[in-house]
């Protein structure tokens, strides 16, 4: 068993300690203690998604243990990300290479008329990753106010669209909490199938943790990751 003190570690650093013992000792079962809720949250997620059972043990004074050991069924661990993991190989496929693939299958089926030039890409479009990427309760500087006012504005507009993920960081996990027309636009989004990934350590830092009302709370590893295999990022 592998056995990892995480304790004092700032984010992302619990699940980077446990993504390498996974990747280095593929160990049947692994023990982290951690001294924060976002770490207990993050790790559990982790593990769960690498085809582990995992147990949580409450120690007290801002202690716990996650136990967490492979599923019978768990093939050796491929040292994938807890995002990569769920993506399916075609993501990594740049853009315009899957706009040549639709496109030259089109034609040697025979249909290379101006149309099916215009669905191919539309499709293409579809499947294009676009993250939103949030990092306050408001839009512009000047009066919060008005910012907020236009951040209520901008999430009701993004149902238009079709999204891949939206993230929230800083001040922008406010918006999880508070009770109000963003909140309920997050959750629409949610339930329409956008992932939403919420900065733990942001929560904390504004002690707003238990009043999440939407959205994953996530890392900054998962974050970057997500950034990374984004095909488009939009800023409000």
């Amino acid at each position: 068993m592998i056995n990892l003190d995480c304790r004092l570690l700032p984010c992302p650093q619990p699940v980077v300690a446990c993504k390498e013992s996974l990747e280095k000792y593929s160990p049947e079962e692994i023990q982290i203690l951690v001294d924060n809720k976002p770490a207990v949250e993050n790790i559990t997620l982790f593990l769960k998604k690498n085809d582990y059972h995992v147990t949580v043990c409450d120690k007290g004074d801002t202690l716990w243990s996650i136990t967490g050991l492979a599923s019978q069924s768990k093939n050796e661990y491929s040292g994938a990300s807890l995002v990569t993991r769920e993506e399916s190989p075609s993501m990594h496929t740049p853009l315009s290479q899957k706009n040549n693939e639709v496109l030259e299958n089109l034609l040697q089926a025979g249909h290379g008329n101006s149309e099916d030039y215009a669905a191919a890409l539309a499709h293409v479009e579809s499947d294009k990753k676009t993250l939103v990427f949030i990092t306050s309760n408001c839009v512009g500087n000047g009066d919060d106010a008005l910012g907020e006012k236009l951040m209520e504005s901008f999430l009701s507009c993004l149902k238009e669209m079709h999204l891949w993920q939206i993230i929230l960081l800083n001040g922008g996990v406010r918006l999880t909490a508070k009770v109000g027309k963003a909140l309920e636009s997050l959750k629409e989004l949610e339930a329409n199938g956008v992932r939403i990934l919420v900065c733990g350590a942001c929560l904390s830092h504004y002690g707003i943790y238990e009043e999440k009302r939407v959205g994953e709370t996530t890392n900054m590893l998962d974050i970057v990751t997500a950034l990374d295999l984004a095909d488009k990022v939009i800023r409000p």
